[in-house]
């Protein structure tokens, strides 16, 4: 069997050229993606804590109105 050549200190350096150079793309579509979806996630986040403090109210009235018919 034939040996495979050891890779060149030109090809080591780009390889890591190439690899940080696939990381700053990445960390940039993530960038990206958070300036997109990120206002939207927060609005849902608060219509999610809305809609609870509504429900929790509607209990609490529920059991005000509840305790109010047996007094």
């Amino acid at each position: 069997m034939s040996e495979i050549p050891a890779p060149s200190a030109e090809q080591q350096q780009r390889a890591k050229w190439d690899l940080l150079l696939l990381d700053i793309e990445m960390r940039s579509e993530q960038l990206r993606q958070i300036q997109v979806y990120e206002p939207w996630r927060l609005w849902f986040m608060r219509l999610g804590a809305a809609a609870a403090l509504l429900a929790a109210g509607g209990v609490v009235g529920g059991l005000l109105v509840r305790l109010g018919q047996h007094i």
